[in-house]
Formats: C-alpha cells, sequence, structure tokens
C-alpha cells in the first residue's frame, strides 16, 4: 500500500458537494492530483462525475478501467 500512497500537505476549501460531510473527499483528492476518487455514493459524489482533474466513478467502473 505504501507505494501507492501519497502523503497530501495542501487540502483546500471545497464546498461544492451536495452533502457538505463529503467536501472533504473532494479536497483530498484535489489535493493530492487524484486522478480517481473511488466512491459508492450514488446520490451525491457519483453525480459529480469529474472534481478538479479528478475522476469520480464507481468500484465496479475502476474496476474496468485498470489493472488492478
Amino acid at each position: 500500500m505504501r507505494d501507492l500512497t501519497t502523503m497530501v500537505d495542501y487540502l483546500p476549501v471545497v464546498d461544492i458537494s451536495p452533502d457538505p460531510d463529503d467536501n472533504y473527499l473532494l479536497s483530498i483528492s484535489s489535493g493530492g492530483l487524484a486522478d480517481y476518487l473511488v466512491t459508492g455514493d450514488k446520490r451525491d459524489l457519483l453525480a459529480l462525475k469529474k472534481y478538479d482533474g479528478t475522476s469520480i466513478i464507481s468500484v465496479t467502473n475502476f474496476l474496468k478501467q485498470t489493472s488492478f
């Protein structure tokens, strides 16, 4: 896991999710320049589809798109 980990030092303020409790996930993905945010939150996060360069996708779609 450590080989796949990125420590995030800067967390931008994010206030875009319909569920304010999810904004921290968008902040981490943005601050860490993540390619993907993998979630099962269909109503709020998956509905955004993309945020600041990060694709927001389901576990199923992530597994289809990657070689994990």
